[in-house]
């Protein structure tokens, strides 16, 4: 049984230029759309002007409607075009709609940097309560519900094929985290970064998050034969990599978004996978035991 993976590569380095919105990308923004601040400010006007006419009808104030009509237009252009700002700032990008409003606003006002800060949010809040979860485990502050398996035999074949999900998992992650997700951040002059590019990625970190503590609580919910006991505890923590990198990965992040991006407009980083521990003697344990599995299997336990 080889404990290699497809792709040995253990960790990469890339390197970011930082990209945003200029001020004048915003304010085409703001009126890309001039028919609703038009709307807005003719409505404005509209009642403004119908309030005034009827207090001083009413009330049988001396009107002075120039000056009235000059300072009940430029109040209704103002409120709309701060209605309109409103609007834009607001705006929430396609594709986008399920993330917390704090991302939603980083995605679409793009201000240096946008886009770790927005991977950084989407990360730490996707991933957080799972982690918890984990930390509960690890720590004993949960406890997961352990039963005998069938027979030895499945029990058997179960615990050898774990070597092969634990490393499929680990060439997708490392797939993912080495290049997919950086490739995802970076932007260019003709293209920036696409915040539903970098939210695809970052749900694919977060649920290899998740499938390997799946793989951990699937070891722990199994209570293993006697003569298992040992190669059974090998296998345990096998996953933790993944964990290791995305925790890396969020910390580079972090590191990124403290950067003053005037001094560090070009910044590198390195994600590392450490090797998956007790493999080698996850297998030689194993084929102690497959070595008197026919013994085993006339006492079947």
């Amino acid at each position: 049984m080889s404990s290699e993976l497809d792709n040995p590569i253990t960790n990469n380095t890339a390197t970011f230029a930082f990209s945003y919105k200029t001020v004048w990308d915003h304010v085409k923004g703001i009126f890309s759309r001039p028919l609703p601040l038009l709307t807005f400010a003719s409505a404005s006007f509209g009642g403004l002007w119908s309030i005034y006419e009827a207090s001083v009808s009413s009330l049988g104030l001396e009107a002075n409607r120039p000056v009235a009509y000059t300072w009940i237009l430029a109040f209704a252009a103002i409120s709309s075009v701060v209605a309109r700002l409103w609007a834009y700032v607001n705006t929430v990008p396609d594709g986008l709609e399920d993330l917390l409003p704090h991302a939603r606003r980083l995605a679409h006002l793009q201000r240096p940097k946008w886009e770790f800060r927005f991977a950084k949010s989407v990360l730490a809040h996707l991933v957080s309560p799972i982690d918890r979860e984990w930390q509960d485990i690890r720590n004993d502050n949960v406890y997961v519900v352990a039963s005998r398996p069938r027979d030895f035999r499945s029990y058997f074949q179960w615990l050898a094929g774990r070597p092969e999900n634990c490393f499929r998992m680990l060439r997708v992650a490392k797939k993912t985290m080495l290049f997919e997700f950086p490739q995802a951040l970076t932007s260019t002059e003709e293209t920036p970064a696409d915040p539903k590019r970098i939210l695809d990625r970052t749900q694919t970190i977060v649920d290899l998050y998740r499938e390997s503590v799946a793989f951990e609580k699937t070891s722990l919910a199994i209570i293993p034969p006697d003569e298992m006991e040992t190669v059974h505890e090998l296998q345990i923590g096998w996953a933790e990599p993944i964990r290791d990198a995305v925790h890396q990965l969020f910390e580079l992040l972090q590191a990124v978004c403290d950067a003053d991006p005037k001094t560090d407009s070009n910044l590198a980083f390195t994600i590392t996978f450490d090797g998956t521990p007790n493999v080698d003697d996850y297998c030689a344990e194993l084929d102690r035991v497959e070595s008197l599995l026919p013994q085993i299997m006339e006492n079947e336990w």
